[in-house]
């Protein structure tokens, strides 16, 4: 009787797999972006560097923008030059350049295909692609924009009697809110020109609503005005008084500055002055070597 052998079945070989498709099979990174299938928990998204050396998404983060339209792109790669936590459709705007509507259309889009997540009328970037090449200009775009929208926020909240509505603003109430929004924005970019600016109406709303620290270091960083350069004439008296004294180094020194100063504003008499007092001090300074 012959005994019946058991089938051995030898697994198949494995399948290389294409690096891309081995990204897109993850689920999620170490940091909790998503890629690919179940969605990470709540709270650790956080933006990814698109083309960062050895990140394991940046494969598949990098053509997440190809083929979107062009308002979608331009959208997406100002979105990281936000200095504060969120900004809202009016910022955005500032920041890409293009009108509200277009703005709010391409913010959309970003919130459909996952690279950005909406919080109220704010919005946070879940991808970080490489800053636009014009990201001075958008900077100070967003600047121009803040500095406009906090002047009428002020406005709107601080007024008194009869209720004040200054767009964007309807009411006092959604003036505060926007105001307690970009606080920490508006103090971050305080620089010595842009906090000069800002001084006049919001360090005024700080000091109102208790935040006195927050409006001493505005005032702390505005410069104060550079004291008025000496004219040529002035720069010459300085210079009779050195060689006066016989201090020739000194004189030979404003003589020259005097000349110069004098040729630029285009006074003739104190140039020839100047000249002729540098003549003199040369002589004498020339004279004193040799003796």
């Amino acid at each position: 009787m012959l005994a019946v052998l058991p089938t051995i079945r030898h697994p198949a070989p494995a399948r290389p797999v294409p690096a891309g498709r081995a990204a897109e099979g993850a689920s999620h990174d170490a940091g909790g972006v998503r890629t690919a299938g179940v969605p990470p928990a709540p709270g650790t998204h956080r933006p990814v560097r698109v083309g960062g050396a050895g990140h394991p998404v940046a494969a598949l983060r990098r053509p997440a923008l190809v083929g979107l339209p062009a308002d979608v792109r331009r959208v997406a790669t100002v979105l990281g030059l936000y200095p504060g936590p969120a900004p809202d459709a009016g910022a955005v705007a500032a920041l890409a350049g293009l009108s509200r509507a277009a703005t709010r259309t391409a913010l959309t889009w970003l919130v459909r295909a996952g690279l950005a997540v909406e919080a109220g009328d704010r919005y946070r970037p879940l991808v970080e692609p490489p800053a636009p090449p014009d990201a001075d200009a958008c900077r100070e775009r967003l600047r121009q924009h803040l500095l406009a929208t906090a002047s009428a926020a002020c406005a709107v909240a601080a007024a008194r009697g009869p209720a004040v509505a200054l767009p964007p603003f309807h009411s006092a109430a959604a003036a505060r809110a926007w105001l307690e929004a970009e606080r920490p924005t508006l103090l971050a970019l305080a620089d010595p020109g842009f906090a000069a600016r800002l001084v006049p109406w919001f360090a005024a709303y700080l000091d109102a609503t208790g935040r006195g620290a927050d409006a001493a270091m505005l005032r702390a960083r505005v410069r104060p005005p550079a004291p008025p350069r000496p004219g040529g004439r002035d720069l010459l008296d300085r210079a009779r008084r050195c060689a006066a004294r016989g201090r020739r180094v000194e004189a030979l020194a404003w003589f020259a500055e005097a000349y110069e100063r004098c040729a630029l504003a285009g006074d003739r008499i104190g140039r020839d002055e100047a000249r002729r007092g540098l003549d003199a001090a040369l002589t004498r300074r020339l004279e004193a070597s040799l003796v």
